[in-house]
């Protein structure tokens, strides 16, 4: 990476491991690479799970209301 890619990615990204290896990606060794692509997995996973339940949320959040609404006769 060019030295003005890593620090824009090092701004947004200050938990990231690539960052944290101080490595060009040429450098990498194969353990080091794959160790990269699990951290990238789990943090792709924890996102994609992270949104499925605050969807979930939302939606029981409105159901909610509407089963309150029905019970006090609101329809």
């Amino acid at each position: 990476m060019r030295s003005g890619v890593v620090k824009e990615h090092k701004s947004h990204s200050s938990s990231c491991h690539f960052i944290a290896l101080k490595k060009k990606v040429e450098d990498l060794t194969t353990e080091e690479f794959f160790k990269l692509q699990k951290e990238r997995h789990k943090f792709i996973i924890n996102k994609a799970g992270n949104e499925a339940i605050a969807k979930f949320e939302e939606a029981a959040k409105l159901r909610r209301v509407e089963i309150f609404k029905t019970a006090m006769g609101e329809e």
